[in-house]
């Protein structure tokens, strides 16, 4: 999770604000993806007995799904919405 943490910042968000608040927030998102990875395993694969490995490939794109869309409206909202706000000012 650190080591992707600068990539998506930088690269896939263009994030250039300060790295305290986005790095909690991208903690707290992976840590959220990881559970619900975990209360998806233990109540579809635990309860419902289908083969582990389909649950966790259905999960796989679930979990990526929310990890990036939690990214791009809270983790890294912020630069996003300065950066608009000064495209706005160069355009008026």
């Amino acid at each position: 999770m650190l080591q992707t943490f600068p990539f998506n910042k930088r690269w896939s968000f263009g994030d250039k604000g300060l790295e305290g608040t986005a790095l909690m927030r991208y903690s707290f998102a992976y840590a959220s993806g990881y559970a619900l990875n975990y209360a998806a395993l233990v109540t579809f694969a635990g309860y419902l007995h289908p083969g582990h490995q389909y649950v966790q490939g259905i999960t796989i794109i679930l979990i990526a799904g929310y990890l990036y869309i939690l990214q791009r409206v809270w983790v890294f909202a912020r630069s996003r919405a300065a950066v608009g706000d000064k495209d706005a000012r160069k355009q008026a």
